[in-house]
C-alpha cells in the first residue's frame, strides 16, 4: 500500500471570528487497496488510527479512481476527470517530459487562498521534469517522499536515479530540494516520521 498525505491545516483569525478557526484536512490515497482492506470497511486487518479517522471525519465512499495511480491523482487534485488533465491514459514513467499541466489549479492553491498551511507526504507522481511541476512549487509548504512511482522502498531508486525527497521552502524564501541520501531503508518509518512532525 502505498498512501499519499495531504495535510492541510492552520487557525485562521481574522477581526471578524477572532475565536473560529478552520478544520484541520487531511487527505489518504492509498494505491492499490481493497476495499476490505481496512478495519472501518469490514476487513480483517485491525486498522484503528484509520477507523478513528473515518468516524470523526468524512469518508468518501463513492469516488471514482482510475486503475492507476498518476490519473487518480490528478483528479484528486484538480477535481477534474483525467481526459481532462492530460492523464487518461498512463503515468509519468522515468525521463518523460510532461505532468500535471501548470494552468491546473489544484487543491494546495486553493487552500492557501483561505490561509492554510499545506503539507504533502508519499508519493507525488504528477511531474519533476521541471521544479514549476514539482509540489512545494504547485502550492505545498513542503513535500515528503517520490516524484515518481513503482519505488524500490529499500533503495529509493526508480529508473536509474534516487528518488526520496524533502523539499521546502526556507526561512528566507527559497525552494530547496534535499535529495534524501541519509535515509536508508524502508520509507515506512520515514513517512510515518514526517507524517508525525508536521
Amino acid at each position: 500500500m502505498i498512501c499519499f498525505l495531504l495535510f492541510f491545516a492552520l487557525p485562521i483569525v481574522n477581526s471578524e471570528n477572532l475565536h473560529e478557526k478552520q478544520p484541520n484536512i487531511i487527505y489518504i490515497l492509498s494505491d492499490d487497496l481493497g476495499h476490505a482492506d481496512l478495519g472501518f470497511t469490514g476487513g480483517r486487518i485491525e486498522t484503528p488510527n484509520l477507523d478513528r479517522l473515518a468516524k470523526e471525519g468524512v469518508l468518501l465512499k463513492q469516488h471514482y479512481v482510475q486503475p492507476i495511480c498518476s490519473p487518480t491523482r490528478s483528479a484528486l487534485m484538480s477535481g477534474r476527470y483525467p481526459i481532462h488533465t492530460g492523464f487518461q491514459h498512463s503515468v509519468i514513467h522515468p525521463g518523460e517530459p510532461w505532468g500535471l499541466h501548470l494552468d491546473e489549479t489544484i487543491i494546495p492553491q486553493i487552500l492557501k487562498e483561505y490561509n492554510y498551511s499545506t503539507h504533502a507526504v508519499g508519493k507525488w507522481h504528477l511531474g519533476m521534469h521541471k521544479w514549476s511541476y514539482t509540489p512545494a512549487q504547485r502550492g505545498f509548504d513542503d513535500f515528503f517522499g517520490y516524484y515518481l512511482g513503482s519505488q524500490d522502498y529499500n533503495t529509493h531508486i526508480r529508473g536509474g536515479g534516487y528518488d526520496l525527497r524533502s523539499d521546502y521552502w526556507n526561512k528566507h524564501g527559497h525552494f530547496v530540494d534535499d535529495v534524501r541520501y541519509d535515509l536508508k531503508g524502508s520509507t515506512a518509518q520515514s513517512f510515518t516520521l514526517s507524517a508525525w512532525w508536521i
